[in-house]
């Protein structure tokens, strides 16, 4: 008759949970989340503006209106005759 072994215990039955543990006692997590470079490896990102501001005009003075330049326009347009081309073709 078989004898019934007792269950023995699992040492890591969720793998994930081991690494998670890892993780938060090697204190990576809480320094990343805090937005500090404590290690200092890793290097600083320049941060520039999109645009930078233009000068801020204090005074606005109207500008001369200018009348355009007149244009010159034919008063009538020439058409030429059309050239027309013998085909050598007869009916």
């Amino acid at each position: 008759m078989p004898t019934e072994e007792e269950p023995q215990a699992v040492e890591n039955e969720n793998p994930a949970a081991a690494a998670e543990a890892a993780v938060v006692e090697s204190g990576y997590r809480s320094k990343r989340q805090a937005g500090s470079n404590a290690y200092g490896d890793e290097p600083v990102p320049v941060v520039t503006p999109a645009y930078e501001p233009a000068a801020v005009v204090t005074t606005f003075e109207p500008v001369p209106e200018e009348e355009p330049a007149a244009v010159a326009v034919p008063a009538e347009p020439v058409i030429a005759e059309p050239i027309v081309e013998e085909s050598g073709y007869r009916a």
